[in-house]
């Protein structure tokens, strides 16, 4: 038995759970547009810790979620596993976010359905990274990625979900759609819903979906599974030296008034 603390802060969802050999123990999380990591983060680990019955250093393991995403949620995340990672001598494991809000997705839309609905889709999560970009990746339904984890302009996004559903249109005799969704997919609805046509004349836009939307947020939940399979086959990080995933360079802006 193997319990991990995963913590997941790159967008306005702090997460926080307990994995417990690859399954969901326990999960506290507090979804903020002002971004309540700095406040909320150690107080929902306390929380989580004492509904859990356990302490820290009953903890095998931390798992956090290295980025893409918030500048500031990744480094107040990043600043808190190094640090019980460092006092405890516990060992770090890191997950990509946009790759474990796919299996989130995935898990939480076709688990109780039969598996095979999903074989023929794509599955693109997107975060916002604002200034007329997003942060998204895209991968099939056995997690091979078509798009890694990158900093994207809408456009060429757009074309990328196009010209994808286009070639495989042309090389399979199957109706393959792609799933978009996360806090950032409402950039992409207006654009790709648009009147776009393949070569043959039939709109593209039949083949994209948005389930959840904008609703569908990265969670430390969906982190577990990636824990324990890391923890499993000893895929740690050197708590000295690793960075969140940020993918742009920090660009400081003005604090929203309180008023």
């Amino acid at each position: 038995m193997s319990f991990i603390l995963c913590v997941e802060t790159s967008s306005k969802n702090c997460s926080v759970a307990i994995a417990n050999n690859g399954e969901v123990y326990n999960v506290k999380e507090e979804l903020d547009d002002n971004y309540c990591h700095g406040q909320k983060l150690h107080v929902l680990i306390a929380d989580l810790l004492l509904e859990s019955n356990l302490s820290l250093n009953q903890v095998d393991a931390f798992c956090f979620s290295e980025g893409p995403g918030s500048y500031t949620g990744l480094r107040i995340g990043a600043a808190a596993v190094k640090g019980f990672a460092f006092v405890l001598q516990k060992p770090i494991i890191t997950v990509s976010t946009l790759e474990s809000m796919v299996q989130g997705h995935i898990m939480s839309a076709y688990s109780e359905v039969n598996p095979e609905l999903h074989k023929h889709n794509y599955f693109c999560a997107v975060l916002d990274s604002r200034q007329g970009e997003v942060y998204a990746a895209i991968y099939n339904s056995n997690y091979t990625p078509l798009l890694l984890p990158s900093a994207c302009e809408i456009k060429n996004l757009s074309s990328i979900i196009f010209e994808l559903l286009e070639k495989q249109k042309s090389n399979s005799k199957n109706s393959y759609s792609i799933e978009i969704f996360g806090p950032g997919s409402y950039k992409l609805s207006d654009v790709l819903l648009m009147n776009n046509h393949d070569s043959d004349g039939q709109s593209l836009s039949d083949y994209i979906k948005f389930p959840n939307g904008s609703n569908f947020m990265p969670s430390a939940a969906y982190l577990c599974s990636f824990a324990h399979d890391k923890f499993t086959n000893n895929k740690f990080v050197d708590a000295a030296y690793f960075e969140p995933t940020y993918l742009k360079h920090f660009v400081p802006s003005k604090p929203k008034s309180s008023t």
